[in-house]
């Protein structure tokens, strides 16, 4: 009997590796069998069906309206996410998704902006104009931003959207760390009036608002669970934030290995697929556990994130500061800003060291080197340019 590893499987039957290897772990590839450290498939191996399409109680891109489109890729690549688009309209706001998601905001915004016209239907509009404004915080375009803002804010729904539209609006200040700015359903967690299509992603939103309120909340009591649950509907996008935020989490709390598992996962998620933006937008906060993750893992993929963070980052500070009228910084290095961050949050040099890997020494040339970028001359007044 001939075989096919599972990297060989995946491509013949259209999905990635990881679907492949859940595939396995379910029992569902018969003849599947371990050949040291990798798993080898009868070549004739037919691929499961989908349970759910199976039960046609599968939940298609978008039931009601099209929304992040790009969260729902699992039962197919990239490629066949496009193809099931029902329109030329979705296939050009799921182009623009993937675009963000490689890091390639020009292009998200040359995609998105014709599809928000007042023409355009409601349930794409908003989808388009979230691209939009995720586009300007890229770039760094304040004014665009706001002008996304108001647009959404001034759009008319139907009734049974409102809470769609509610809910762009959050992810859109949640990308910002946005606070006090939220609808009280979103804050308690209460997603039962949104679409079901939209869960997934309102666990994401909903637990980067909760990591702005870190000193309130056990973030990991309520990421552990959402990342089992996304992990379940293979909802592979919203499971690669969540795990950035949950890594960030444990972090916070000392755990530096569980931290690492998550980020391992994240990476093994996006890496086939070329997602990139997750990494990029959370490294300033996972600097020192991220990347030698990366580097022993997925030295390439680490390559493209370190050369794209900076300017992320400054762009994303120059919005932050002219949304909020806040002074961000925006001229210290990863690894200042993260020493700064974790004195801020109330950590000693000691504590510090330990979390970053370093040395006392290193901590205080970090930190001594951020006063004179800042022009500050003690350590809580870092809070007035460090948002933790």
């Amino acid at each position: 009997m001939d075989f096919l590893t599972a990297q060989e499987m995946a491509k013949k039957w259209g999905i990635t590796p990881r679907q492949v290897q859940r595939l396995i772990a379910g029992g569902r590839i018969p003849g599947a069998k371990r050949l040291g450290h990798s798993w080898i498939i009868p070549a004739d191996s037919e691929k499961p069906l989908d349970p759910r399409k199976a039960r046609k109680t599968a939940v298609p891109l978008y039931p009601e309206f099209s929304i992040l489109p790009a969260l729902y890729l699992h039962g197919g690549s990239l490629t066949a996410a496009v193809d099931r688009c029902k329109s030329e309209e979705e296939r050009t706001l799921l182009e623009a998704n993937l675009a963000h998601l490689r890091g390639e905001p020009e292009e998200v915004r040359r995609l998105a902006t014709p599809l928000c016209g007042e023409a355009t239907p409601p349930q794409l509009r908003l989808g388009s104009e979230l691209m939009r404004g995720i586009a300007a915080l890229w770039l760094g375009d304040a004014l665009a931003w706001k002008e996304v803002m108001q647009e959404l804010t001034a759009l008319t729904v139907p009734p049974f959207m409102q809470r769609e539209k509610e809910f762009v609006i959050a992810a859109l200040n949640a990308g910002l760390h946005g606070q006090n700015v939220y609808p009280k359903w979103l804050e308690i967690g209460a997603f039962t009036g949104l679409s079901p299509a939209l869960f997934p992603a309102a666990r994401w939103v909903y637990t980067s608002i909760l990591y702005t309120k870190w000193k309130e909340v056990d973030l990991l009591a309520v990421a552990e669970p959402m990342i089992a649950e996304c992990r379940r509907e293979q909802s592979d996008l919203c499971e690669i934030y969540l795990r950035l935020i949950a890594a960030a989490a444990c972090h916070d709390h000392e755990q530096v290995a569980r931290a690492q598992e998550h980020i391992d996962e994240a990476a093994a998620l996006a890496q086939p697929l070329g997602l990139i933006a997750p990494f990029v937008e959370y490294r300033h906060i996972l600097f020192s556990v991220m990347d030698p993750r990366l580097k022993e893992k997925y030295p390439e993929m680490l390559s493209i994130i370190k050369k794209k963070m900076p300017l992320f980052l400054d762009h994303w500070t120059r919005v932050y500061n002219g949304i909020w009228e806040k002074p961000m910084a925006d001229e210290l290095t990863p690894r200042e800003f993260e020493a700064c961050m974790l004195a801020v949050r109330g950590m000693q040099i000691n504590e510090i060291a330990n979390r970053m890997g370093i040395s006392r020494n290193s901590v205080k040339k970090y930190l001594n080197t951020a006063y004179d970028k800042l022009s500050v001359e003690k350590r809580h007044q870092l809070s007035w340019f460090i948002h933790p």
